[in-house]
């Protein structure tokens, strides 16, 4: 799991709660980073909220983003760090993009007057969903007849891949992309995003903010594993032990108990992930916080319906 057991100061900026903190608290950092990764001049970013959250019908997910930006011109950036290999990166950026247009629209607005909006996922892994190793990866609605015709819908989908090929990128992207892979900075920029993280880790507020999110994130593991470990743990241990002993052999018995134990594990494990999403913790956020993969999560989820 990511950064789980690295002590708070030696935590890099791709660490999420860091991540969060340096862009969100630095506009000018955050207006850099858009400027390199868009290739467009980006005018001053006047909001920059770290980990907004977004619900939208009752019984609908929440969405976390990491780091929600405006420039001056009303365009909305999504920043997301993503730390882990996720084979549905596509769905999730369709579903943040859809909330950013719920989070934009008033009752009785024209649809002329959604802004212009940016998903942005840096990545630190070649996404699983590709066969194509590329190091930045655009996505735009092209009509699939004429690729030369756009929808105009003024919505870009953008992945970084910071272990992807640095052919044909700029010497600040490729120290970026340098960066993020071994924390080392080569250029103004990448040093001055480890001031950043440097002045995140001296931080006394926000090191008493990190322990105690990581506190939470454990008491609810323990409140979790104390509710549904213990029955369902004992329980195919049981029919494990019964399996064993219908056979007549040692090996039946170590088996029953090994597949006992087995998925006696994996059902606390699905206990956890329903009751983190239960409390609001995105598919992205439980993979990161119990080190499952986010396929696996959502399929746990799935079968809670």
């Amino acid at each position: 799991m990511p950064d789980r057991n690295v002590p708070y100061d030696q935590l890099p900026f791709t660490n999420n709660f860091i991540f969060c903190k340096v862009l969100s608290h630095d506009l000018d950092l955050t207006r850099k980073l858009l400027q390199l990764i868009l290739q467009m001049p980006i005018r001053a970013v006047k909001l920059s909220e770290a980990e907004k959250t977004m619900t939208g019908a009752p019984d609908s997910r929440s969405v976390r983003f990491d780091v929600y930006a405006e420039d001056a011109d009303g365009t909305v950036f999504d920043i997301e760090m993503q730390t882990t290999n996720d084979a549905g990166l596509g769905k999730r950026m369709r579903y943040y993009q859809g909330m950013i247009d719920v989070d934009r629209s008033e009752r009785g607005m024209s649809y002329e007057d959604l802004p212009r909006s940016y998903v942005i996922f840096i990545c630190l892994e070649k996404p699983a969903a590709f066969d194509i190793d590329l190091p930045v990866y655009r996505f735009r609605e092209k009509c699939l007849d004429d690729s030369r015709l756009e929808l105009g819908d003024e919505t870009e989908k953008i992945i970084v891949n910071a272990a992807g090929p640095q052919i044909g990128l700029s010497e600040e992207m490729r120290c970026f992309m340098q960066y993020l892979q071994d924390g080392i900075a080569g250029d103004d920029f990448t040093r001055g995003l480890d001031a950043g993280v440097t002045r995140a880790r001296r931080s006394k507020g926000w090191r008493k903010e990190f322990m105690t999110y990581e506190q939470e994130i454990k008491l609810a593991e323990i409140r979790a594993e104390k509710k549904y470990g213990e029955i369902w743990r004992q329980k195919y241990k049981e029919e494990g032990l019964e399996e064993g002993r219908e056979e007549g052999k040692a090996e039946g018995r170590a088996e029953g108990r090994a597949e006992g134990r087995a998925e006696g594990r994996a059902e606390e494990q699905g206990r956890i992930v329903f009751f983190l999403s239960q409390g609001g913790r995105t598919e992205y956020e439980i993979s990161e916080l119990i080190g499952l993969p986010q396929e696996t999560v959502h399929h746990m989820l799935m079968e809670k319906g």
